[in-house]
């Protein structure tokens, strides 16, 4: 097993993107345009529990947007108020 100290972490990270990058773009035949989402959410998942925690989000994220604190049109009901913050977003411990 290979420890990474931060530097490393980050430089393999940014390779990937940017080899993924290129080869996204010479398959769609769109030289030099950007793929990723900018601000997004960057997370490194360090163990099985972590990773069964991030899947069950991902699943069940779409039913949760009604209530969820980041929707501009966020539905505030008793129902809201039955729902633990942590269940909502379950990757931040």
């Amino acid at each position: 097993m290979r420890i990474y100290c931060r530097g490393e972490r980050l430089f393999a990270r940014e390779s990937f993107k940017a080899a993924a990058t290129v080869r996204a773009n010479e398959l769609r035949g769109t030289p030099g345009k950007s793929i990723w989402q900018r601000n997004y959410y960057e997370h490194v998942i360090r163990s099985e529990k972590e990773l069964n925690r991030i899947r069950e989000y991902i699943e069940n994220n779409p039913l949760r947007w009604q209530i969820d604190r980041e929707n501009p049109d966020r539905k505030t009901s008793q129902v809201l108020s039955t729902i633990e913050e942590d269940d909502l977003y379950p990757w931040e411990d």
